[in-house]
C-alpha cells in the first residue's frame, strides 16, 4: 500500500476524515446550480475558439456534467431565460446531461434582454431553499443591459445568504463584460473563477475545475485533519487538536513532500482581521509541528481568510471553518 493510502487509513482510524462509499472522494459542496446567460449576446463567437459563446457553453455544461462525482449532491439549472431549466432536486447525470443536450444554440432573430441582474434578483429564493453549502456556477460574458445590476444582485445574495458561494466560467470579450464578472467572483473567498476557453481546449483545466468546486480529493490533494479546530477568536492548539497531530506525527515526517497548512476562520467578525486570524491559526499549527520534530522548510503556514465550506449560520459550521487543513505539496 502507498504512502499516502497508510497515512489516510490513519487518518481514518483517529476519526479525521470520514470518505464517501471507501472512496478517497469527498464532496466539499452539498448542491450546485448551473446558471447560464442564454442572452443574445451569447450568439457571438468566443474569440479563442471562433464557435458561438453558447455552443462552448453547452459543451463546457455537458463535459462538466460528465466530470462531476457520484457523491450525492442536489442540483439545478438556470438560464437568463428559464427561471427554472432543470428544478432543485436530487442530482442525476443522465437526466441533466439530457436536458442540457436537448438545449438550443441559435435563436433566430428573437432579441433575448441581457437581463443577469434581474435573474440573479429573481432565482433568490431558489437559492435559498438549496441545501448548504451551494455553488452557483455562472457562465456569462458579462454583459447586462437592462435594469439591475448583476453585481449588486449577486452582492445581496452574498450578504444574506451564507454557504453560498458563487464561481465564474468566463466569456467576457469586453472589458466591461469582464470587470463585472470580476466583481461578482470578489464577493466570496471561495470562489474559482476561469475562462471558458481554457475548459473548452483543455479536458484538464476542466476536470480541475470540478475538483476545486465539487470535492476533496483526500488521497492526492488535502488531507482534511477535521480535529484541528479552534475556539471562537483564537489561535491556540488546544490539547484535543495537539493529540491528534501527535498521532500522525510519525506520517507526516515519513512523507517526504512540503506541507502546506491552509489556516480559515468562520465569517464572524471583520474579514481583514479573520485573514490575519486564519494565518496565526497556521502559523501555531506550524509551530507545534516544528517544536515535534519536522523541519521548519518543509513546513509552509498560509492564512485563507474567511471560509463558508461549512455553515456559518449554525455553532457546528462556524466551528467546522474554524480549522487548519494540512495539504501535501504546496
Amino acid at each position: 500500500m502507498k504512502l499516502r493510502s497508510l497515512f489516510i487509513a490513519a487518518l481514518m482510524v483517529i476519526g479525521l476524515s470520514p470518505v464517501s462509499q471507501a472512496s478517497e472522494l469527498v464532496r466539499s459542496i452539498n448542491s450546485f446550480d448551473f446558471l447560464l446567460d442564454y442572452s443574445q449576446s451569447m450568439i457571438g463567437k468566443e474569440d479563442t475558439v471562433r464557435k458561438s459563446k453558447i455552443k462552448v457553453a453547452k459543451d463546457i455544461l455537458l463535459r462538466m456534467n460528465n466530470a462531476i462525482p457520484d457523491l450525492g449532491y442536489k442540483a439545478s439549472m438556470h438560464t437568463t431565460s428559464d427561471a427554472s431549466f432543470i428544478p432543485y432536486g436530487e442530482w442525476n447525470r443522465a437526466a441533466m446531461g439530457e436536458k442540457i443536450e436537448d438545449m438550443g444554440t441559435t435563436f433566430g432573430l428573437l432579441f433575448r434582454q441581457t437581463l443577469l441582474g434581474d435573474k440573479i434578483n429573481s432565482f433568490a429564493d431558489d437559492y435559498r431553499a438549496m441545501e448548504r453549502s451551494t455553488a452557483i456556477i455562472i457562465l456569462s460574458d458579462g454583459h447586462n443591459n437592462e435594469n439591475y445590476s448583476p453585481v449588486r444582485e449577486a452582492e445581496v445574495l452574498a450578504k444574506t445568504q451564507p454557504g453560498l458561494c458563487f464561481h465564474i466560467i468566463s466569456f467576457a470579450d469586453t472589458p466591461k463584460g469582464q470587470e463585472i464578472l470580476e466583481e461578482i467572483a470578489a464577493l466570496n473567498s471561495c470562489t474559482i473563477m476561469v475562462n471558458a476557453a481554457d475548459l473548452y481546449e483543455d479536458q484538464e483545466a476542466l476536470e480541475q475545475f470540478v475538483e476545486d468546486v465539487f470535492y476533496d480529493d483526500l488521497m492526492r490533494d488535502a488531507l482534511l485533519l477535521r480535529g484541528i479546530n479552534f475556539a471562537f477568536d483564537s489561535a491556540a492548539v488546544n490539547v484535543k487538536s495537539q493529540g491528534i497531530l501527535d498521532e500522525v506525527l510519525t506520517l507526516l515526517d515519513a512523507e517526504p513532500s512540503v506541507l502546506t497548512l491552509q489556516g480559515w476562520t468562520d465569517s464572524t467578525g471583520p474579514s481583514e482581521y479573520n485573514q490575519q486570524l486564519s494565518k496565526r491559526r497556521a502559523d501555531s499549527v506550524k509551530a507545534y509541528l516544528v517544536k515535534k520534530g519536522i523541519p521548519a522548510n518543509r513546513i509552509k503556514a498560509v492564512g485563507m481568510g474567511e471560509s463558508d465550506k461549512y455553515d456559518n449560520r449554525t455553532p457546528d459550521g462556524r466551528s467546522l471553518n474554524r480549522r487548519v487543513e494540512v495539504v501535501l505539496g504546496e
